[in-house]
């Protein structure tokens, strides 16, 4: 389970590598064990992020959240489990 709540405030590209989410800025990146990770806030409005990095966030259950280009949260992210329970009994 994971502990770190990560903001990305700025310009950048978030992708997958080995199990780990990969923030870009230009030339430079950072990566995240998705292990380490609780919720991701995207607060910026010129972020490209890959489908399945979106779809590796939501199976491990790590909460995203979107902003929009105020910084007000206008949608969540979240693993269908419920739906899912349903419709295999």
């Amino acid at each position: 389970m994971g502990w770190k709540t990560v903001v990305i405030g700025t310009e950048c590209t978030v992708s997958l590598t080995l199990n780990r989410m990969k923030i870009t800025i230009g030339n430079e990146y950072q990566n995240i064990p998705l292990c380490d990770l609780d919720t991701v806030i995207f607060s910026h409005d010129r972020i490209t992020m890959t489908i399945p990095m979106l779809s590796k966030l939501v199976e491990n259950n790590i909460n995203v959240i979107i902003c929009d280009s105020k910084n007000d949260p206008i949608g969540i992210f979240n693993r269908l489990t419920i739906i899912l329970w349903y419709l295999s009994n």
